[in-house]
């Protein structure tokens, strides 16, 4: 008789115990459970104790960090399931999850399936099992809303993640929570070749449609993320992805065509905030697109332009939209070097970035600049003392982020 498991469930951790062992509890909930549980630590500081895990799961140690990408490819290449469930571990899924799911992973045509997802951070907590018992609601009921004192990240990741999900065929899906057949795995090499320490599921993405495969994503069931993130690491987190895209499109398009794109998106999303009267997170799209066109101005040289004098240029521009505005340049600048950005001075101003321009007026227009400059002090003062999970992101520097034209994405 066969011994070869139906479902492996591969999770992966790295300083975060408490969201490991949330997951790992939250299982006894699911009405489809895992024959296997296979948890990779990636050099944790503090490793993760395997009598805390439940019976029978594997634990994979990694002696040093090597990113969630080859963590992820150490645990589903330990995988034995003839359907391998890969899931981070600040994910929660709802107890129907698998169920729905595999009815979609199992059938021949699709590569890989997954759920709808939102994002909803998880409460102060203490480490543990118990603990993690209260998180494990159920993500496919009713939306909570935000709380009192919930972080600038949930408040843009809801938003941000609920504008953007589809469900049926689609052409990307974020690796935080798969389930495919391990036939496919294997059939398309992996992760193989692929070398940057994330941004994996766009390659993989890309490998199993171009073999023919459709990726779908059920609305039958959901699942959320938890973690809790800085806004900076949100601003980071998006900028990794996108230093990559542009950095393959440098070769294919023009920098101006790759620019143009990201801030329309951008400008979209502060629009949708304005409506919404989320005010607050128009500061969150304000400094993702200040920072973007500093790195990109930095790191990606402009025939004939010095690219320290390109990026004063473009902060001296900034400063006479934000002339009237001194608390909310000063907490740019100070949320800037939190992200990394070189001094470099303000010149004579010279701007390069229409769709920053764009931005700054409508926030302008919508008198969302004078209200940021008089509330921003505050609730970032807020933000900044909440206790936030590991992130790997906020320990990424500019050009760690994926090379997709490497990896045959651009």
């Amino acid at each position: 008789m066969s011994t070869t498991p139906r479902l492996t469930l591969c999770t992966y951790t790295r300083d975060d115990a408490p969201l490991v062992l949330g997951l790992l509890d939250s299982v006894s909930g699911w009405t489809v459970r895992p024959d296997e549980i296979v948890v990779v630590d990636d050099g944790s500081r503090t490793p993760l104790d395997a009598s805390r895990l439940p019976p029978g799961a594997r634990l994979l140690r990694n002696a040093a960090p090597q990113g969630p990408m080859r963590a992820k490819v150490r645990g589903l290449g330990a995988a034995r399931g003839e359907f391998l469930l890969s899931v981070d571990c600040d994910m929660r899924l709802s107890p129907n999850w698998v169920a729905a799911v595999l009815e979609h992973a199992a059938r021949p045509e699709v590569g890989i399936a997954c759920s709808v997802w939102s994002y909803v951070e998880r409460g102060a907590e203490s480490s543990g099992r118990a603990a993690a018992t209260a998180e494990a609601h159920d993500p496919a009921g009713p939306q909570p809303a935000d709380a009192p004192d919930a972080g600038l990240a949930q408040r843009y990741l809801r938003v941000y993640v609920a504008s953007e999900v589809q469900t049926g065929e689609v052409e990307l899906m974020p690796g935080t929570a798969w389930l495919l057949r391990r036939a496919v795995w294997e059939e398309v090499g992996g992760f193989s070749g692929f070398t940057m320490p994330t941004h994996e599921d766009l390659l993989f993405c890309a490998r199993v449609r171009a073999a023919g495969y459709t990726l779908y994503r059920t609305g039958a069931a959901a699942a959320r993320q938890v973690r809790r993130l800085s806004h900076t690491a949100v601003v980071r987190r998006q900028w990794i992805f996108v230093d990559g895209m542009y950095r393959a499109g440098l070769a294919r398009k023009p920098l101006a065509e790759r620019v143009d794109g990201m801030g329309a998106r951008s400008l979209a999303r502060a629009a949708l905030f304005l409506r919404s009267g989320r005010r607050e997170l128009c500061y969150v799209e304000l400094l993702f697109l200040v920072f973007a066109h500093l790195r990109l101005l930095l790191d990606h040289a402009l025939p004939g332009l010095d690219a320290a004098e390109a990026a004063g240029a473009q902060l001296g521009a900034l400063g006479v939209h934000l002339a009237p505005y001194a608390r909310l340049r000063a907490e740019l600048a100070a949320d800037l070097l939190r992200l990394g950005v070189p001094a470099v001075r303000a010149v004579r101003p010279v701007d390069r970035c229409p769709r920053l321009a764009e931005l700054l007026d409508l926030l302008r227009r919508a008198d969302a600049l004078r209200w940021l400059d008089a509330h921003a002090p505050e609730f970032l003062a807020r933000d900044r003392a909440r206790a936030a999970d590991y992130s790997f992101y906020e320990r990424m520097r500019p050009g760690d982020g994926p090379d997709l034209l490497d990896g045959g994405l651009a």
